[in-house]
């Protein structure tokens, strides 16, 4: 099924679902049940979270343009299609990338803090944290920066055709 076409099986009978409550929330469950299949999809791993986000923009894209003169269909499909209805994994990874984004800064933060010679303590106030929550900061930062370093030295390593010795 081409999911963000699936509106065209409609085309004729627009003005009729618009203004009777009972089709438009007949359309409304459908496309609940197509968007809770893509969010199935993309929970099992057989389909991307990016490619079920974008397979919902693009059929919101294509209801609001085939149905915008029937201001009730449009609405309905639209806030499913659009994620009032569903919270899909793409919103969910953005939330986890933000918060981990949030997280590295305040590690930053705190390592450039530790590395100037401020105490535990203080980096703890001036961040409204614990000390225990500072110190978890900064051991992930060590553990981090020695990642990235082993990674670095590997890469090196590679470019410079010394990847046997590794």
């Amino acid at each position: 099924m081409l999911i963000p076409f699936y509106i065209f099986r409609y085309e004729k009978e627009l003005s009729q679902i618009d203004s009777d409550e009972e089709r438009l929330e007949k359309l409304r469950r459908e496309y609940e049940r197509v968007a809770e299949m893509l969010d199935q999809e993309c929970k099992n791993g057989r389909m991307r979270s990016v490619t079920g986000g974008a397979l919902c923009e693009l059929s919101r894209t294509v209801v609001e343009k085939l149905a915008s003169k029937y201001e009730n269909v449009e609405k309905e499909v639209a806030e499913v299609m659009g994620g009032k209805v569903l919270t899909y994994r793409s919103k969910e990874l953005y939330q986890e990338a933000l918060a981990k984004g949030i997280e590295q800064g305040l590690a930053n933060l705190a390592a450039g803090k530790y590395q100037r010679g401020e105490s535990i303590e203080k980096i703890a106030d001036d961040l409204l944290m614990s000390t225990v929550e500072v110190e978890e900061l900064l051991n992930n930062q060590e553990e981090a920066d020695d990642d990235s370093f082993r990674m670095g030295s590997l890469e090196i390593a590679a470019l410079l055709g010394h990847w046997k010795w590794f």
